[in-house]
């Protein structure tokens, strides 16, 4: 992962929690600092209507979810889930995110989708006068979300609080994204009060 996304491991830590992990368990966590010019930065501030909501795909349930997938697994050890597909590693977006804004681009915002879903971390940018607008028909929902759903019988609102869906990252643009095949387009910001809504 370092090396993909050309960051340097500066640093580790390790400790013992013998009540959390048993004989056999590992567990591996982390964080990354970085540095942005402040004339660069790019803190949702500058989001306003009209922005275009852009997609980057997510590669499948990434990091948060796996406690519910669990929970069904455990109740019906049986559930016809792609157990490949629940171990498919998160995508790394680095590279797109730096290749997009290496270029004169209009970004005013980017939203890494993780736990709380769309609504939680789109919302997280937005400013008391604005609102997002995400087209539920434009989002591709990985199969693996509708197995998770209809195995759990898990209601559609709930998927949308645990899981990206399919999203990986948001991103929003005063302007479209002209030849960006990895993105594509979601939805749109209009005037509001900062709320998200998925229609």
């Amino acid at each position: 992962a370092c090396i993909e996304s050309d960051c340097s491991l500066v640093g580790g830590e390790m400790a013992e929690m013998k009540s959390v992990y048993q004989k056999g368990d590992f567990d591996l966590a982390g964080f990354s600092v970085g540095v942005v010019e402040k004339d660069e930065l790019i803190d949702g501030s500058k989001i306003a209507d009209g922005d275009y909501l852009y997609a980057l795909p997510s590669s499948g349930i990434h990091s948060n979810g796996y406690s519910l997938v669990n929970a069904l697994l455990k109740t019906d050890p049986g559930k016809e889930l792609d157990k490949l597909a629940l171990l498919e590693p998160t995508k790394l977006y680095v590279k797109p995110i730096l290749n997009l804004l290496a270029k004169p681009h209009h970004v005013t915002g980017i939203a890494h989708i993780t736990g709380g879903g769309l609504d939680e971390n789109i919302g997280r940018l937005l400013n008391n006068s604005v609102d997002a607008v995400v087209e539920k028909s434009k989002l591709r929902v990985l199969d693996i979300f509708k197995a998770i759903q209809s195995c759990g019988d898990i209601a559609e609102s709930e998927m949308y609080k645990v899981f990206n869906m399919g999203i990986g990252m948001v991103v929003i643009s005063a302007q479209p994204l002209e030849g960006e095949a990895e993105f594509y387009e979601i939805g749109r910001i209009k005037s509001g009060t900062g709320s998200v809504s998925i229609v």
